[in-house]
């Protein structure tokens, strides 16, 4: 059920966490439970010759100290990669496992060495100060330069660092495209790595019953039978019957919380060997170091415009640092970076490459759109370079060159088909929003101030959906009901949205449906929360659940009714199934009821229940227009979002009040993301330079305009819902709109380019050398 903005009903999610009441892996307490202390690594490369334990081993409270050898020992194995760039058509790498504790080599500040168990966290936390790795320093190679350039190797099996190269499009069309074109542009780009720093750090307790056999975890993560999977068939080597996962509250993921993490299999696999439950809560700075982390690429991007500025081809070069291992969904990055280079716009000629490089970093994976920002990045900031070099307005630039909505379905150079976008009516609706035409006055009143003003307009599109999902909906006696779902919700509002859009479709109080994801023993089945596929999906299997449930229902009302199945009409509104010839009615808590009795005919099941599936042949498409306005002190560098709006395309949408929550999160990323956020390495001692809160900084309130947003929904027809994901697109949309609106504010400097993250620092420094070049006075540099 979709509801106006007069209609949306609120989180009921949010009492039980507002008041502290939710249940985190850490306020879990089990019997006889032990505590766990990971020792990594402090060096980005070296040969680990030994490890010494035994001050460790004699340290008050210690039961365990384990280490690779121990591993290797008791047939705990590596994680492999969960998908290869093979598998989609897009280079060829090799399946290196990641060890859960490093055996001969560390490969990244943070490779996990050891782990310490001990009674308590403290004393955990202080044996594993005593472990003593003897690790002989190899050199190091923590950028891409490096990486590239020969300055260490990171696997033999991949000398030359390269994990492997993706290629998409025609070479050849697009060097004739650029030589006969009227103009061509080119930008470089970076994106720096981040890392997710959600709310909850990743965190799990793993238990073993010698009765049956049994691994369960408690855990923090985005996938629960994903990761039952990888654990039982990677790392343990068991029967996925015999492992259970299980999250309950989950404080945010962000793409990060989708891999199968060492310590995963670890605590499992120290619960059997201590025969107790054991405990791990990752620090704030060891999971700067451990965690895996996203972006971290850069490139050039060219295109070629007709004398109308009109697109005729878009050639792409591109690099992806992966880190010291590939893992989980790590080559989807590098992938979506290719698949989302048109835009919104009609590009004849697309050619691409990108390499993914091993480096001595982290790993890095999906981090809230995956590539997809990358992407659209490059052609919206191609796009607004030549504008700039021809003169012309960003609007009109765009405009030119935009898909036009009698061409849809549009299928794009990079092998996806768009089924619906109307982009420049999207346009239109922002810029009327943000008061475009307002600007000048704005920017000459903060001149007047000694303030620079400038304003940034993007526009993005980016799949969503994936694979396939499944949801049941069970009718109790009582005429309740019971979601269960093969998602995760990690602060999305799940309980919410898909207990309202039942309760819509079945015409009952939504407090009467309970919701029930995250426990592989209660799930039969599901894929987990990424890639904005929540309600894509598991809204798509509701729908085709609530219809069998309907059409089951009709069934057992006509039995009660004495008539034809064929006569019953059911009204959602009030929840009731008619006799179309009597007055005759039940509702559908009476028909669950009815469904029940000893004695009435069994469908598939006996009760009123059924399970939806759906699965996706082609992906929905959200897009939007985004438009920021930022304000400069040229005497300081400092940056302020002023004004921020965002007009977006979600199709259908169950709860616009969340959605709209997503675009505001989502945006507060992409603003940490291009004002401040950086993972920073010593390229000379290869050491973490942002370890801590201290050196890792993120937005906070103050960082945060307002947000105006409207919405603007085209359904989409490649699902039964109608439904575009929304939890990505803020973030899609935002790096290109901040570094767009940055640029214009000081292009009256010739200033044409400023690294990400564009700090106070970065801009200060181009202001000082653009009035240095100049000769008028300025802060000294």
């Amino acid at each position: 059920m979709a509801y106006g903005k007069s209609q949306m009903p609120t989180r009921r999610e949010d009492m039980r966490l507002l008041t502290g009441r939710g249940r985190y892996v850490d306020d879990i307490v089990l019997p006889g439970m032990a505590h766990a202390e990971m020792v990594y690594s402090d060096l980005p490369h070296g040969l680990l010759n030994n490890v010494d334990t035994a001050a460790a081993r004699a340290a008050p409270g210690v039961i365990a100290v384990l280490t690779g050898a121990d591993c290797a020992a008791g047939g705990l194995h590596g994680i492999l990669p969960r998908y290869l760039p093979q598998a989609f058509g897009f280079g060829e790498a090799l399946p290196i496992p990641r060890p859960c504790l490093v055996t001969d080599r560390v490969r990244h500040v943070g490779d996990r060495i050891a782990m310490v168990i001990a009674e308590t966290r403290q004393q955990a936390q202080h044996a594993a100060t005593l472990v003593a790795p003897d690790i002989a320093p190899l050199p190091h190679a923590v950028t891409l330069a490096q990486a590239l350039g020969g300055a260490a190797t990171i696997h033999e099996e991949r000398p030359d660092n390269v994990a492997y190269t993706l290629r998409i499009g025609d070479r050849e069309a697009a060097e004739r495209a650029f030589a006969g074109a009227a103009s061509t542009h080119s930008i470089d780009y970076g994106h720096p790595r981040v890392t997710a720093n959600s709310l909850e750090t990743r965190a799990g307790i793993g238990s073993y019953s010698e009765a049956d056999g049994l691994f369960t975890l408690h855990t923090t993560t985005q996938n629960p039978h994903i990761l039952r999977a990888e654990l039982a068939n990677m790392a343990l080597r068991v029967p996925e019957s015999m492992v259970r996962v299980l999250t309950d509250t989950v404080g945010g993921g962000f793409g990060m919380k989708t891999s199968t993490f060492p310590e995963d299999a670890l605590l499992l696999w120290a619960a059997r060997l201590v025969g107790r439950p054991v405990k791990w809560v990752c620090s704030r700075s060891d999971g700067l170091r451990s965690d895996e982390h996203g972006r971290g690429s850069s490139g050039t991007v060219e295109i070629a415009l007709d004398a109308d500025a009109r697109l005729l081809a878009m050639r792409v070069r591109y690099l992806q640092d992966v880190g010291a291992y590939m893992v989980g969904a790590g080559p989807m990055p590098t992938i979506h970076t290719a698949r989302l280079l048109a835009g919104v716009y009609d590009i004849p000629v697309i050619e691409a490459e990108g390499r993914a490089v091993f480096t001595n970093n982290p790993a890095v994976v999906p981090y809230r759109g995956a590539g997809r920002p990358e992407g659209i990045f490059a052609i919206e900031q191609a796009l607004d370079r030549a504008a700039r070099d021809l003169g012309l307005s960003p609007v009109e630039i765009r405009r030119r060159n935009f898909i036009r909505p009698e061409r849809m379905p549009h299928r794009t150079q990079v092998n996806f088909t768009y089924d619906t976008g109307e982009f420049e009516a999207l346009l239109d609706a922002c810029l009327a929003k943000a008061d475009w035409d307002g600007f000048e006055a704005r920017r000459a009143r903060d001149a007047g101030q000694g303030l620079l003003r400038g304003r940034g307009l993007g526009l993005y599109i980016h799949d969503t959906g994936s694979m396939n999902e499944q949801a049941e909906i069970t009718f109790n006696p009582g005429g309740t009901v019971t979601l269960v779902s093969g998602t995760t919700d990690t602060g999305q509002g799940h309980h919410t949205t898909f207990a309202h859009q039942v309760a819509g479709r079945l015409g009952i109080d939504p407090e009467h449906v309970r919701v029930i994801q995250g426990d592989t023993d209660k799930v039969a089945f599901g894929r987990g929360s990424f890639a904005s596929r929540s309600v894509t999906m598991v809204g798509s299997a509701i729908e085709v659940a609530c219809d069998r449930i309907i059409e089951k229902g009709r069934f057992f009302a006509a039995l009660v009714l004495e008539t034809e199945a064929e006569r019953i009409r059911f009204d959602p509104a009030g929840g009731v199934f008619s006799d179309q010839g009597s007055n005759r009615s039940l509702t559908i808590a009476e028909v669950a009821a009815a469904s029940f009795r000893p004695y009435m005919p069994i469908t598939d099941s006996i009760g009123l229940s059924a399970l939806g599936a759906f699965k996706m042949t082609a992906p929905s498409f959200p897009n939007g227009c985004h438009v920021a306005e930022v304000t400069i002190d040229p005497e300081t560098g400092e940056v302020r979002v002023e004004r921020y709006t965002v007009v977006d395309d979600l199709g259908n949408m169950l709860n616009p009040r969340l959605c709209e929550g997503q675009i505001h999160g989502a945006v507060a990323m992409g603003i940490g993301e291009s004002l401040m956020e950086r993972i920073c390495m010593d390229e000379g001692g290869g050491q973490l330079l942002s370890g801590s809160f201290l050196d890792y900084a993120m937005p906070r309130a103050d960082h945060m305009p307002p947000l105006e947003t409207a919405f603007r929904p085209v359904p989409c027809t490649t699902n039964p819902g109608g439904f575009k994901g929304a939890g990505e697109g803020g973030t899609v949309g935002s790096l290109s709109t901040l570094k767009h609106a940055v640029l214009d504010a000081l292009a009256p400097l010739g200033v044409r380019d400023i690294e990400k993250p564009m700090t106070s620092q970065r801009i200060w420094q181009a202001v000082a050398a653009a009035r240095a070049r100049d000769g008028t006075a300025g802060p000294d540099v």
